[in-house]
């Protein structure tokens, strides 16, 4: 069962080498503790939370990622305050959800992922909407009095392969004038 809970490649081939000299569970969790979460290995991870970023190409949304570093501060020897790791992983993210982690004033990790939870579905939301058809189809129209002579009188497509023309109205000057 652990060999299956593994994934890492050399811990699965440093088990697999030493599993026979293994006597109890206790035994294998001490030794492999020693082994992948050392003082020197801890270290590391706490740079990664000062030092990496949000990537939102890579599939995982905020709270993923908030939760992600989360569970790992809480493994640590000592652990990071909740404050601690709420300001090292503020610098995660773009300046519009910092700016919210900053006015939001949270003072635990519940706090910030509810608040990182909402943000993520208003971002949904509004990649999701799509303006009506009117406000968005507006390319290149010229918008111009209908009593402008100088408007642009070239027929343009306005969607549905519906081909207008504009026409100018031609108004009768000469009325009352006599011909001649």
């Amino acid at each position: 069962m652990i060999f299956r809970a593994i994934q890492e490649p050399f811990a699965k081939q440093w088990l697999s080498i030493s599993f026979h000299r293994l006597k109890s569970y206790n035994e294998f969790k001490k030794t492999f503790i020693e082994l992948f979460w050392n003082p020197c290995f801890q270290a590391s991870i706490r740079s990664s939370f000062y030092l990496d970023k949000y990537n939102p190409s890579s599939g995982e949304s905020y709270l993923d990622h908030y939760s992600r570093y989360a569970l790992l501060a809480s493994r640590l020897n000592p652990p990071m305050t909740q404050m601690d790791l709420l300001s090292a992983l503020m610098s995660h993210f773009e300046p519009r959800v910092q700016h919210g982690l900053i006015c939001g004033n949270f003072q635990n990790t519940q706090d910030a992922l509810e608040f990182l939870a909402k943000y993520q579905g208003l971002r949904e939301n509004r990649d999701s909407f799509r303006l009506p058809r009117r406000d968005y189809d507006r390319r290149g129209v010229n918008r111009v009095s209908q009593d402008n002579p100088q408007r642009d009188d070239r027929q343009r497509d306005h969607g549905n392969n519906v081909n207008l023309r504009n026409i100018r109205k031609q108004a009768d000057h000469c009325v009352g004038r006599e011909n001649g």
